[in-house]
């Protein structure tokens, strides 16, 4: 049997945070006020103003060249990867859906098949859908926003999520108090591709071990997003589902040469993914998994090639 090639990529560029961007912003959400921040998004200065938002984002992300390893690694597996020690670990998708882009059947079907999914993989005690579930495609634009490929490193919550998430454990979830006041928590993301293998802007993730949580990632949030369209209008506040990244500061990494980034070429349809978005128990031995898109050079010269389309789910487990 031939052994296929590794597929590590250098000299790939991922957007990372400017540590230099300024952080004195104080946003204030649903849940609260959040102080010495960076922004992203809209807001009062850049809204209406295409090109001041795209010179607004320009300061505050900065390219830098990495090396992406090819996690399938020399044994062409992925089973070396581990949700604990890594913030990532790799296991089947679900069976696929006619159609992903049917919001109903993606919700109804789809969605309680992945949490499933992510709980067997990460042996939690409990898994829940934070309903943020978005299918992502090759078209893009301002306008798709919500849709298209991340183009920096992040991930979408942070620590402050924490107090609300235990209220909405018990107030929509139906968790006993003391179970959902004391318990371990850990918001998780599924992604897998849908349709065809991410052969282009394949998802990379940033592996727990390689990062000083203290010294290199900074706060972040986005404005501008409306968390109505995402939550039933008629749930009470102990019920709102917190929107990723908005409603709370998110955590975003600064550069270090010492990040290993890695990615598995051409991930198909029956692969999935699950990382740590944020790990909120004290012990836990990893914290947080980044991650980005990245534009893969090896199929350069297809020009057929067809675009990347993939599916995320985020899910809230307890332990």
């Amino acid at each position: 049997m031939t052994q296929a090639a590794v597929r590590d990529q250098a000299d790939t560029v991922i957007r990372y945070i400017d540590p230099a961007a300024k952080r004195n912003e104080t946003v204030s959400t649903v849940l609260g006020e959040f102080a010495e921040l960076l922004t992203l998004g809209e807001t009062a200065a850049t809204e209406g103003s295409k090109v001041a938002y795209k010179e607004r984002r320009a300061r505050i992300a900065a390219p830098y060249e990495i090396t992406l390893h090819d996690a399938r690694g020399q044994n062409g597996a992925l089973s070396a990867w581990d949700f604990e020690v890594n913030g990532l670990i790799f296991t089947d998708a679900p069976t696929p859906i006619p159609d992903f882009h049917n919001e109903e059947l993606l919700s109804d079907d789809y969605v309680p098949l992945a949490v499933e999914v992510v709980k067997r993989a990460t042996g939690a005690r409990r898994a829940f859908s934070m309903g943020h579930h978005q299918v992502r495609t090759e078209v893009t634009g301002r306008t798709t926003s919500q849709t298209s490929y991340a183009r920096f490193a992040h991930t979408d919550y942070g620590p402050a999520f924490e107090s609300h998430l235990r209220r909405l454990m018990e107030g929509r979830f139906n968790v006993p108090k003391d179970e959902a006041s004391t318990c371990g928590l850990c918001l998780a993301g599924f992604w897998t591709p849908i349709e065809r293998p991410a052969y282009k802007d394949p998802l990379c993730l940033l592996d727990a071990l390689s990062i000083d949580l203290e010294k290199e990632t900074v706060p972040y949030i986005y404005t501008g997003i409306s968390e109505s369209s995402l939550n039933d209008s008629n749930r009470s506040f102990d019920e709102y589902i917190p929107t990723p990244a908005s409603d709370a500061p998110a955590v975003a990494p600064i550069f270090s040469s010492a990040h290993r980034w890695i990615y598995a070429p051409d991930m198909t349809p029956e692969e999935a993914v699950v990382f740590k978005q944020y790990d909120m128990r004290p012990n836990a031995s990893s914290k947080v998994c980044f991650h980005s898109s990245f534009r893969d050079r090896f199929h350069e010269g297809w020009p057929d090639c067809p675009g990347r389309r993939s599916v995320e789910v985020r899910v809230l487990l307890t332990f």
